[in-house]
């Protein structure tokens, strides 16, 4: 099965939190790439952001995805802003970065380590400030156990980060606290305490925040609002205009009910506003902004493929150069072996294989290497 292990650095969508908020036709690009719990093969996460906002204009603001219930999490405030972050340079045989960029290289490396990634061995690494500091790539945790102290002593003025989320999060900054970060305060051997940790992401409480919680928890719910709300706002305005008249149906309805009419006629408006929306208007609306702002966005559907290899005994006896009527008496004697069913001449008891003359044994005996 395919496992996807994603390291992220302050993933920036590029659109302006209001747009995101607004764009409940999951146009933007903060939208799109919002939800990924369709996407069943992402393992681990590791997501780092950088504490320092930058202006409105900059479009800057990071994003927080939501993830499949069995992905392990790792979702981090680190120092610096979206590029001191990842700033770093290589000069005679060395690597030199700032402390936010070596807390980004230390984080990263280690997540893609636990995930099975094995690197080429470092060049000498150095972190500006500290010329006292030895870096040991065999482990980087004591080093970065000192960063994080020197940057926890240094001043950073208390701040908030806005950012694009579906749960309504942001980016908090105190002015000093006892650890830098969650991650700080683990390596020290200290229980989470967020009360502690002076760069953390926290939950909103206005109500823009409060209805997007709302419209997560209750999907469902949110939906039949939402189109029951616009279906009677649309059949009132079309009722107090005299639209509703004109529809052949509705002219006797209109006549008995009067006002209560909207009420009566809503979900058929609703129903036609729903056709126009999910039949045209949306897929339209979508391919000419994907086309236009985001051409090389796509979204990969991922199939399971469950292929079944045969015929690997007999391509594999063939690449060692069995005779041919050798491989018939392995296969044969394989099919008779019990209890093995794997299809696999390494599945074969040693008692068979013994059983075959020198030249055979020899065989068996690369293929036992192998």
């Amino acid at each position: 099965m395919l496992e996807i292990n994603l390291a992220l650095l302050d993933p920036v969508p590029g659109n302006l939190i209001t747009t995101s908020t607004l764009d409940w036709a999951g146009i933007s690009l903060a939208k799109k790439t919002m939800d990924l719990r369709a996407c069943k093969p992402l393992k681990n996460v590791l997501t780092l952001y950088p504490h320092q906002p930058l202006p409105t204009l900059a479009v800057h603001a990071p994003l927080f995805s939501l993830y499949p219930e069995h992905t392990k999490i790792d979702e981090d405030v680190i120092a610096g802003c979206h590029s001191g972050a990842q700033f770093q340079y290589y000069d005679a045989n060395e690597v030199h970065f700032k402390r936010d960029s070596f807390i980004t290289f230390a984080r990263i490396v280690k997540f893609l380590q636990g995930c099975g990634t094995q690197f080429k061995p470092f060049p000498e690494l150095s972190v500006a400030d500290m010329p006292d500091l030895r870096v040991s790539t065999n482990a980087l945790e004591p080093a970065l156990l000192s960063v994080y102290q020197a940057e926890n002593e240094a001043y950073h003025e208390k701040t908030t980060r806005s950012c694009h989320s579906a749960t309504g999060v942001y980016i908090n900054t105190k002015s000093s606290a006892d650890f830098f970060n969650v991650h700080h305060q683990r390596l020290a051997g200290i229980s989470e305490d967020k009360s502690r940790v002076r760069v953390t992401i926290e939950e909103n409480h206005d109500p823009v925040s409060q209805l997007k919680r709302t419209m997560l928890h209750y999907p469902k719910t949110w939906q039949m609002i939402k189109w029951s709300l616009l279906s009677i706002g649309v059949a009132s305005l079309i009722f107090f205009t005299g639209g509703l008249g004109i529809i052949p149906v509705l002219t006797g309805v209109i006549a008995k009910l009067g006002v209560l009419s909207i009420v009566a006629s809503a979900p058929i408006v609703g129903g036609v506003l729903a056709s126009l929306w999910y039949g045209g208007i949306k897929p339209l609306s979508q391919w000419a902004i994907n086309r236009f702002f985001y051409p090389k966005f796509d979204i990969r559907h991922i199939e399971p493929v469950e292929e079944v290899i045969t015929g690997s005994p007999q391509r594999l006896m063939a690449n060692l150069g069995v005779p041919h009527r050798r491989e018939h008496t392995l296969l044969e004697r394989e099919k008779r072996a019990e209890p093995y069913q794997h299809p696999s001449i390494f599945a074969t008891p040693a008692s068979i294989l013994a059983e075959e003359d020198e030249k055979l044994n020899s065989i068996g005996n690369s293929m036992s290497y192998l």
